[in-house]
């Protein structure tokens, strides 16, 4: 029936109608926020890595090596000029400025704000010819040596009578801190070998594996397992780590892999427990709306999906978004997922799985989950 916008039905609906409105608009700003955070995190995660350990020596010392990593200006068979140097730094500045960083989290903005004012700290160092020419020559400042008097050498001579064993204990410790890493190490490379970690390589792994896997990482790159860290400081984490090694001159090729996995192992992982968070949540609007965006679904990462409980995916298939779905996200479905869908939602399912026009060996996997739902339901 017609209702007269003026009337005060008419009015009450256009009320309705208008905070409706403004509730879906404020959720999907959120969201959106959200989804833009994830997406710092990762960029920040990848573009910091490779000069995360510098920033870290010249937060507590300048050296002219380190500032010419992070201008990038660090291949010791090329001479550079002063316009390398400005182009270099106008480059980073422009990649590290503040703006740049304005949807990532508070954490990383403060991580992004020390790292362009080490960028500028090295340009107006190295913009001055002598320092970039000593910089190059590898020349740091060294503090004066005294020279040895006949005093100090006899001081030194009885302390080391003294303490004969203290160097071998110490000798020893560390030996034995090698092999017991070398372990840890040997079991993380045997999970990933030289494999790129990604959400979809975890995606194998069943919860008790992904829980020793943690615990591994935690203590080859001495972290605290009660607390939370972010990718800056479990790659910083990484690099102290290398260096304690790389200053015993121990060079390991198989411990550098493991420390690289488990590394990478846990800021991914870091990631998920973000994204799964922002997962859940999209869930739950969608629920309370009874709609859900095609933009949100697509946001949803295949890991999110996979780690969803059965009321969460019957909450999302309850929407109308099935044609929406990706073919890594129905290949993300588990067989215990699938096996509690409706014949009509596997019948959709299916549908929109052929559309995508699949490769044979995610078929292949996709169509033995149905036939393992068929034996369950026997």
């Amino acid at each position: 029936r017609h209702i007269d916008p003026n009337s005060l039905e008419g009015r009450r609906i256009a009320k309705e109608k208008t905070m409706q409105e403004n509730v879906d608009a404020a959720e999907k700003q959120a969201t959106e926020r959200e989804i833009n955070q994830r997406k710092a995190t990762e960029r920040f995660a990848q573009e910091a890595t490779p000069i995360l350990n510098s920033i870290e020596i010249l937060t507590q010392r300048p050296d002219p090596k380190e500032m010419l990593k992070i201008l990038k200006l660090d291949d010791p068979a090329k001479s550079y000029t002063i316009s390398d140097v400005k182009e270099a730094y106008h480059k980073e500045a422009l990649r590290w400025h503040p703006d740049k960083w304005s949807d990532a989290t508070p954490e990383i903005q403060k991580q992004a704000a020390e790292i362009f004012k080490q960028i500028k700290n090295a340009y107006d160092f190295l913009k001055d010819p002598k320092h970039l020419d000593s910089a190059q020559k590898n020349e740091t400042p060294t503090s004066k040596k005294e020279p040895k008097t006949k005093q100090t050498e006899t001081a030194q001579k009885t302390r080391q009578r003294s303490e004969p064993d203290r160097a071998t204990a110490q000798k020893q410790a560390k030996q034995a801190e090698y092999q017991h890493d070398k372990k840890i190490g040997q079991e993380i490379n045997e999970k990933f070998g030289l494999k790129k970690i990604t959400s979809e390589t975890l995606m194998h792994f069943t919860k008790d594996e992904t829980e020793q896997l943690k615990n591994l990482s935690y203590e080859l790159l001495r972290l605290d397992p009660a607390k939370s860290y972010t990718p800056m400081e479990i790659t910083q984490a990484r690099a102290r780590v290398q260096e304690y090694y790389d200053n015993q001159k121990i060079s390991d090729n198989d411990l550098k892999n493991s420390l690289t996995n488990s590394s990478n192992f846990l800021i991914e992982e870091s990631l998920q427990a973000e994204e799964l968070e922002n997962g859940r949540k999209i869930i739950e609007k969608a629920t309370s709306l009874h709609k859900l965006d095609p933009e949100l679904v697509k946001a949803l990462r295949p890991i999110t999906i996979s780690r969803l409980t059965d009321v969460q995916i019957t909450q999302l298939l309850r929407t109308p978004q099935i044609e929406h779905l990706s073919l890594k996200q129905i290949d993300a479905f588990s067989e215990h997922q699938i096996e509690h869908f409706s014949d009509d939602k596997i019948k959709q399912l299916e549908k929109r799985f052929v559309s995508l026009k699949p490769k044979p060996d995610i078929a292949d996997a996709f169509y033995k989950k149905l036939r393992a739902r068929k034996a369950a339901q026997k």
